[in-house]
């Protein structure tokens, strides 16, 4: 038996790319849908610009799968190991992986029902219904043909001759690590302007509804990121790595992981 932790398997991670692609798919989702509900209202112009708009989302979505980010994820012996750069981020241990590993044709793929959900769900299908039935059919269509674009723009970027409708095996619940979307200098000229403001007592409101104090003092907008639970299947050869990899080390054939749409 192959020793991971002397000679661990290295695969990247694609955790930044795939978010950054998402943003564009939602683009070209909002696009589509205000082209086909205001279609008959437009003349030709219209439909060129809702055209282009859907041409730019496309090109902006292949662009994103050509940023490299130095993510990694380290198969060893016991535990699967998330890197960025060379800051660890977190350590999955093998016995838990087993109780969560499925293949989503999501890429979150952890939709809790809870009831919550089911009011979530229920509410946005009445709703879609009320409007019009062959739209809620279209609308729910659209979304996995987005989802099943995506991918394929992501494969065709590799210039690989893998394909497949679930590429990401999740691993684990995600990671959420909170995150400031300024940086220190950003938060500086942000506090200052805040300071300036405050002589005429203009921001208050701002602040409290908006805003947080950081440790520092400065004011910053945080938001929270998801990473570090799931792997990205990007060619044959990573296939057949992670494939042997499950077998030896947690007896999991990658064929017969659970598939799900959720």
């Amino acid at each position: 038996m192959k020793d991971y932790d002397k000679e661990p398997l290295i695969l990247k991670s694609y955790n930044k790319m795939l978010n950054r692609g998402i943003v564009y798919v939602y683009m070209i989702f909002a696009v589509l849908i205000l082209f086909f509900i205001c279609i008959k209202n437009l003349e030709l112009k219209g439909r060129l610009i809702f055209i282009t708009l859907i041409f730019i989302s496309l090109l902006l979505l292949y662009l994103s799968t050509k940023i490299k980010d130095k993510e990694r994820i380290v198969f060893k012996n016991r535990c699967i190991e998330f890197y960025e750069g060379d800051t660890f981020k977190r350590s999955l241990n093998l016995e838990i992986m087993k109780y969560y590993i499925k293949r989503p044709y999501f890429k979150q793929g952890f939709l809790k029902i809870n009831f919550k959900n089911i009011i979530f769900i229920l509410a946005l299908f009445i709703i879609l219904l009320a409007l019009n039935f062959h739209i809620a059919i279209y609308i729910l269509l659209l979304i996995f043909i987005l989802g099943a674009l995506h991918k394929f723009i992501i494969f065709k970027s590799f210039k690989s001759d893998f394909f497949t409708f679930f590429p990401v095996v999740l691993l684990a619940e995600p990671l959420k690590e909170v995150k400031n979307n300024f940086s220190d200098k950003s938060i500086k000229t942000i506090n200052t302007a805040i300071k300036t403001l405050n002589a005429i007592n203009s921001i208050n409101s701002f602040i409290n509804s908006d805003y947080s104090g950081g440790s520092s003092g400065y004011v910053h907008r945080k938001n929270v990121e998801i990473k570090c639970y799931f792997v990205f299947i990007d060619s044959f050869k990573t296939y057949n790595e992670l494939k042997f990899y499950l077998l030896s080390r947690c007896s999991i054939d990658i064929e017969k992981i659970d598939k799900t749409f959720l």
